[in-house]
């Protein structure tokens, strides 16, 4: 296989929900966001009752989804904290409800249409109940099939400027492993970029694109310990990251497996989303490959990612994005 043209099918779902995070003190925002919804609404157990393709799953979880969205709401509505957050927590929400009804769709089985109209209809009879939150189900958004790199995006955007706005975090190992799983993020987002061939995909607007996401990346940088002011050189170039992880502790959680997740499954690490964005894809006749395999390659390729997409990107502002990004990982490899 062409380490540089990765054929990817499916998104992990660590990715939105990761272990590491989940069992960490300290979260960033789209993950202490992404778990609070997918914890309470048990998304995890409808992916893996979808990937099982157990119909009765199916139906048990929609039985019982009606009293956890109203528990989810509920929390969005006095936890004091989500108070102050209630736009991005309602728009997170969205995404992942339509990430539901894409993955119900691509099931294939001849109950999707039942499934998807009963689970719109609680979400018509709730969401208004809870008018303090102004937060409006959007039923038809799902249908745009580029949810997932949009979500991707936006997510990495808020971590990056949180960990920028918050000096206190940029020390020792908590800024790396918060660090790691953001570049574990952009590395997936970089492999969807190597598969899609229409670049205004990634431009959402002028302030969310590839490239301003690449150039606050290269802005970000994590320190061992804190230095004593007498002795900051600020014209010294700090480090980005130290590349003491192995590629294992990018792409594997290692979290407690003891008992089930609050996502609801044990493994939510094993689960994935189906990348649907055919009308922007490049037809291939290779078959297609397992995860695990797809996303260590993507690792394990390196520089030479990069290196073959600069060659087949025929955008010339692309390439300019690209060297950006060929420049951040060479500078890593070299601390």
């Amino acid at each position: 296989m062409d380490l540089g043209y990765l054929e990817i099918s499916h998104i992990p779902f660590k990715v939105f929900f990761n272990r590491d995070a989940f069992n960490s003190n300290k979260r960033l925002p789209s993950e202490q966001c992404n778990i609070d919804i997918i914890t309470r609404i048990h998304f995890g157990k409808l992916l893996k009752s979808i990937t099982d393709k157990k119909g009765n799953d199916i139906n048990s979880w929609l039985e019982y989804y009606g009293n956890e969205l109203k528990i989810l709401l509920n929390f969005m509505e006095k936890n004091k904290i989500v108070k102050t957050k209630r736009d991005k927590y309602c728009k997170n929400l969205n995404y992942i409800l339509d990430f539901a009804v894409q993955a119900i769709e691509n099931y294939k089985d001849f109950n999707y249409v039942k499934w998807t109209h009963d689970f719109e209809e609680k979400n018509i009879d709730i969401f208004p109940k809870y008018t303090s939150l102004n937060c409006q189900r959007d039923i038809h958004n799902y249908k745009d099939k580029n949810l997932y790199i949009k979500k991707i995006m936006y997510d990495l955007f808020d971590d990056i400027e949180y960990m920028l706005s918050n000096k206190k975090f940029l020390i020792g190992k908590q800024c790396f492993d918060m660090l790691s799983r953001i570049i574990y993020r952009w590395k997936i987002l970089i492999a969807i970029y190597n598969k899609v061939r229409n670049p205004n995909i990634f431009t959402l607007d002028n302030n969310f694109t590839l490239y301003t996401i690449s150039e606050k990346l290269q802005h970000l940088k994590c320190n061992k310990k804190p230095k004593p002011p007498k002795t900051v050189n600020v014209d010294e170039p700090k480090p980005v990251i130290e590349l003491q992880s192995t590629v294992t502790d990018l792409l594997e959680s290692t979290g407690s497996e003891n008992g089930k997740e609050l996502s609801g499954v044990e493994k939510p690490e094993s689960l994935s989303f189906q990348l649907d964005i055919n009308e922007d894809i490049h037809s291939q006749t290779d078959s297609q490959p397992k995860l695990d395999t797809t996303y260590a390659a993507a690792s394990l390729a390196g520089i030479s990612l990069f290196g073959t997409i600069l060659y087949k990107v025929k955008y010339h502002y692309i390439n300019e994005i690209l060297c950006k990004i060929f420049l951040f990982y060479v500078n890593i490899m070299l601390i």
